[in-house]
């Protein structure tokens, strides 16, 4: 028997609005209730230390802005521009033959994101170094309406047209809610397409903030589509 999913709240009478994920902590969209559980507060430890060390690990002698060709053709693949790859500083980390996607603090590489293009059977395909839940970097048009995707190349292709933000992930940083309610009206949660599940439930709690949040399904993830199609889904959620 799984030991995820909804159930019955233990701070309110809701018999379903009490959500458990799979690391143990859980949300009632209900009254709010939450619990962070035993394995969430190990795991949660663990990440903060990781990412502590990680972000005082970030070394810039290994970057290079000279893309080799593999991971120039894999951006072009999903449509990404030579201005795109010059605008968003995207480099070469020489070390680890992976394609990173930074962000600044001001002057300082603070985050790190990137695609591994190596050999090694074992090693994450994307790697995040620093704390990635500190920065809300928003990508694109300054517009009423944000989309928040799981990846750099996605919200790169959204903020053509609408303001974006990779989340590096598929969970919505707390600390990110009031910012969000604070610069934008909507908020649509386009996740890949294998996390429908996760869409709905990041858009539900982002809708106690800004009632206007909804998720957007799709049949591929969204950097794989056209611009056209991109605007086409994102119109249709705003109906």
């Amino acid at each position: 028997m799984r030991n995820y999913g909804h159930r019955s709240c233990p701070s309110c009478p809701s018999s379903d609005a009490y959500f458990v994920y799979r690391d143990g902590h859980g949300h009632c969209f209900s009254c709010g209730y939450h619990d962070h559980g035993t394995k969430s507060i190990a795991s949660m430890k663990k990440k903060i230390s990781m990412e502590i060390e990680a972000v005082s690990s970030i070394n810039t002698s290994v970057y290079t802005p000279d893309l080799p060709k593999i991971a120039v053709l894999w951006l072009k693949k999903y449509g990404i521009s030579n201005k795109e790859i010059s605008d968003h500083k995207l480099m070469w980390n020489l070390k680890t033959t992976s394609l990173c996607f930074p962000i600044y603090s001001g002057n300082k590489l603070v985050i790190t994101n990137e695609r591994y293009f190596g050999v090694e059977m074992n090693h994450p395909k994307y790697l995040t170094k620093g704390n990635k839940t500190g920065i809300m970097h928003v990508i694109g048009q300054p517009t009423n309406l944000v989309v928040l995707v799981e990846d750099f190349v996605s919200a790169i292709k959204v903020g053509r047209q609408y303001a974006s933000v990779p989340l590096l992930g598929s969970t919505i940083p707390g600390n990110w809610l009031p910012s969000l309610c604070g610069r934008f009206s909507k908020v649509r949660v386009w996740l890949d397409s294998n996390k429908r599940l996760e869409s709905v439930l990041e858009a539900s709690r982002t809708s106690q903030y800004i009632p206007d949040s909804k998720a957007i399904f799709s049949d591929r993830d969204p950097k794989e589509y056209s611009d056209e199609s991109i605007g086409e889904l994102i119109s249709v959620s705003v109906v």
